[in-house]
């Protein structure tokens, strides 16, 4: 039978700290961590993606136009996909409250009763006030 971390942890301790030393210890068990949690990828059947250091040469597909694009601009559709847009890009729901239909409305608070929140589209409006006075309280201490 295969000891756990923990278990091993606490055996090396009954041992005495003087036969391994703190570094080793931590070594061990990042080692035996890393195997779990490759082993256990390889049971779901993940492995970890590697990206290549070097940008690979790409393949054209043809999709029965007679246009060819250009390798630049495939690239920069791969490099926007991958690009996490910043807190100002990103879109924020408290804008849109105003324009939801019912049925969006309906739809919020079933999406919020799965998180156990009651009235999502209620407490979003609360929200949307709060920051409406922010702004406000915002704009008139910078006048």
């Amino acid at each position: 039978m295969k000891l756990s971390l923990v278990e091993k942890l606490k055996q090396r301790m009954r041992q005495g700290l003087d036969s391994v030393s703190e570094e080793q210890c931590l070594a061990e068990m990042e080692e035996e961590w890393n195997d779990l949690v490759a082993r256990h990828h390889a049971l779901i059947g993940k492995t970890p993606e590697k990206k290549s250091e070097t940008s690979a040469g790409s393949f054209g597909f043809n999709y029965g136009t007679k246009t060819v694009q250009n390798e630049d601009e495939g690239s920069y559709v791969g490099q926007m996909m991958d690009r996490e847009l910043p807190a100002m890009e990103e879109e924020n729901i408290l804008e849109h409250l105003d324009r939801l239909s019912q049925q969006d409305r309906d739809t919020l608070d079933q999406f919020g009763a799965e998180f156990s929140i009651k009235d999502y589209y209620r407490m979003l409006r609360i929200a949307k006030r709060d920051q409406d006075d922010r702004v406000r309280q915002l704009k008139v201490t910078a006048v």
